[in-house]
């Protein structure tokens, strides 16, 4: 799949990309024998990519020699709790990796393992107290335990991070990835598939996997974008907000010189000049902020009132005009009553459109000739 990444100053030289990068620019990355994208240097500005990845993908079909090197890595002196689990699995299921790595997911999954983001502290052997005593983590905790025990069990392992998730802004079009989709899973490697990646976390946490970190943690922790997640409103005005800033970096931040020459080329200028130049900036901008606004009016405009209710409007606002006003819990029957006893010339229509306005907002079967007798009458109504 081809598609287009942005990237946010990270002071760091890796770029974020889909598995499994296959085509980028050969001038701005290159990609490491693990598949990582890496940038010439650090990424001190705004970048944006091009590239092409292929989700599908088999890798690591022989083991590489650094990978061969670690294969007992686990077999130190530390953590002996998380050893001898490795050595009970291996005996009970002939050293076959992908019966060790379902026993150790059931094991998350049926035991009380708890994530969190809130987790105690662990001492010299983290993860034998992780997995036998305290059993609450995040996702590294679960990653870094798996593959600790996979490792001791013979099975070639390793803790890959990266992101998981986001968040779609339906006015940009595009996929918000934030450091809050931040991510630990393992593979292992498997003799004549190569590199299969597993996810302890979603045994633990399934929600965490489906509907992002908010809803995988209690009410109670701290999560980035909690108040988004709980205002629509709010929401609104990030996306939005978001949006803006893409198009700034985007239009504008990157917009150089040569850009702008080749732009306004393809639109029919000869050797444009920086005047043309800086009205066509102008004018794409105000071009972008008038359907943006356009957008938004149509998207939360009013949804448009039934023809009782119009017409009962249209009522009250006759009715204002004599000093009635509906009060606040006051329905609408109940004001034209009200209104009845007030104005005392106008109680057989005021009556008569309160009549049809009942039979056509609460009757069975209402009529076409209901709905214009209450348009009649209430187009006669004099204030």
């Amino acid at each position: 799949m081809d598609y287009q990444i942005t990237l946010e100053p990270t002071d760091r030289p890796w770029i974020t990309a889909l598995d499994v990068p296959a085509e980028w620019p050969a001038r701005q990355a290159y990609r490491s024998y693990d598949f990582q994208l890496v940038a010439p240097r650090r990424l001190t500005d705004v970048s944006s990519y091009r590239l092409r990845s292929y989700p599908r993908y088999v890798a690591g079909k022989a083991l590489p020699t650094i990978a061969a090197r670690h294969r007992h890595a686990a077999a130190g002196g530390v953590n002996p709790r998380s050893r001898e689990l490795a050595r009970e699995l291996t005996a009970r299921h002939g050293g076959d990796p992908l019966a060790i790595s379902d026993a150790m997911l059931d094991m998350f999954r049926e035991q009380a393992f708890v994530y969190t983001l809130d987790p105690p502290k662990l001492a010299e052997n983290a993860m034998d107290e992780f997995l036998f005593d305290t059993r609450r983590g995040f996702c590294e905790h679960y990653a870094a335990a798996f593959t600790l025990v996979m490792r001791a069990a013979g099975v070639p392992a390793r803790v890959v991070t990266g992101y998981q998730g986001g968040e779609y802004n339906p006015i940009g079009g595009y996929l918000i990835v934030r450091q809050a989709d931040a991510h630990a899973w393992s593979e292992i490697w498997v003799e004549g598939r190569g590199w299969l990646r597993v996810d302890p976390t979603a045994a633990v946490a399934p929600e965490r996997i489906e509907f992002g970190l908010i809803r995988a943690v209690s009410g109670d922790e701290a999560v980035p974008g909690r108040l988004r997640d709980a205002s629509d409103a709010w929401l609104q005005v990030e996306l939005t907000w978001d949006t803006l800033n893409d198009f700034w970096n985007e239009r504008v931040v990157r917009f150089t010189a040569a850009r702008q020459v080749e732009m306004l080329e393809q639109l029919g200028f000869e050797s444009p000049d920086w005047r043309t130049l800086g009205l066509g900036m102008a004018a794409s901008l105000a071009a972008f902020f008038v359907s943006l606004s356009l957008y938004l009016a149509w998207r939360y405009r009013e949804p448009a009132r039934d023809w009782p209710a119009r017409l009962h409007a249209e009522v009250v606002r006759r009715l204002r005009k004599r000093g009635l006003t509906p009060a606040a819990a006051e329905g609408p029957t109940a004001f034209l009553e009200r209104a009845m006893q007030a104005c005392p010339d106008l109680e057989s229509d005021l009556a008569t459109i309160r009549g049809l306005y009942v039979s056509l907002r609460y009757g069975p079967v209402p009529t076409d000739a209901d709905l214009r007798r209450l348009k009649h009458v209430v187009n006669r109504l004099r204030p």
